[in-house]
């Protein structure tokens, strides 16, 4: 029943960040922004694509070591700086010729995106579960940074560069990663609800005494 329930949960998270096409708009979608022949959004054409869908720009830009790529109708460009204004999102909503759940820029709008990592975390994680909290007691790293904001995803891409098997959430703004549960007392769920600083609605952040630790899953893009 378990590997079921887990199964179930791999195959709906998977499939929202790769089910037949890669769901950029929430995380890595800058706008629409102006484009046509004397006014470029981005400054490097990449390629032109008569099957074009936002995959086949990532690889290009990907290769370019660009830091974001931008689609209009067939063509592909790449760029480390958007250059022009922001329009109307209705400017960018033709769909692309190689999947017609994507939109790739219009007429005179292109969907401009950064360009992701090879590999994706899995937002949400499955919880390991909610733990009384002191430091190094439950996972043994604390990525000392200053963030500006929390939520589950920042914590499990920056547990992801050091290849953590689990990161947990705590006070509402720390990250911790780890490669196992060390010796944590599990703690009721209602210590682990503290919202995440300036986070996504509806996600938390452990608690004041508590941690919540999550399972670090990846699927590639």
């Amino acid at each position: 029943m378990q590997f079921a329930t887990l199964a179930l949960f791999l195959l709906v998270a998977v499939s929202s960040v790769f089910g037949g096409y890669v769901n950029l708009l929430g995380t890595y979608y800058k706008g629409c922004f102006l484009h046509f022949e004397h006014e470029s959004a981005l400054i490097r054409f990449a390629k032109e694509d008569s099957n074009m869908f936002l995959r086949s720009c990532i690889w290009a830009c990907r290769d370019m070591k660009k830091l974001y790529f931008g689609v209009q109708e067939t063509n592909c460009y790449c760029g480390d700086q958007i250059i022009s204004e922001p329009i109307l999102p209705s400017q960018c909503d033709r769909r692309c010729p190689g999947n017609n759940r994507e939109t790739c820029g219009g007429s005179f709008g292109m969907s401009i995106y950064e360009v992701p990592p090879t590999t994706a975390v899995i937002v949400p994680a499955p919880s390991k579960g909610c733990y009384y909290f002191k430091k190094d007691k439950v996972l043994d790293f604390e990525l000392e940074q200053n963030f500006a904001a929390m939520n589950q995803r920042m914590c499990a891409e920056g547990c992801l560069q050091w290849s953590y098997k689990y990161f947990g959430l705590a006070k509402g703004n720390e990250c911790h990663c780890g490669n196992r549960i060390l010796q944590g007392k599990a703690a009721p769920n209602r210590l682990c609800n503290a919202r995440c600083k300036k986070g996504i609605e509806n996600e938390t952040c452990g608690g004041p005494k508590a941690m919540e630790v999550f399972d670090l899953l990846t699927t590639p893009i």
